[in-house]
């Protein structure tokens, strides 16, 4: 793949229930510096969702914020 100046990716895992990955949620864009953490946090909670869905134990799976 290419690098792209000023692209940003974000991604988190999804786990199923026995906490193999099973997938990600990856959001991709052009977005500041200043904003990478807070976004990082919501991709973060929405894969923490998602692995919640499939049965995970996201206790397991996820460090602490």
């Amino acid at each position: 793949g290419k690098i792209l100046p000023g692209i940003t990716a974000i991604s988190s895992p999804i786990f199923e229930k026995k906490g193999r990955i099973v997938g990600c949620i990856l959001l991709l864009g052009v977005f500041p510096n200043t904003g990478q953490t807070d976004f990082g946090l919501k991709v973060r909670e929405a894969a923490k969702r998602v692995s919640e869905a499939f049965g995970a134990d996201t206790a397991k799976c996820y460090r602490p914020a």
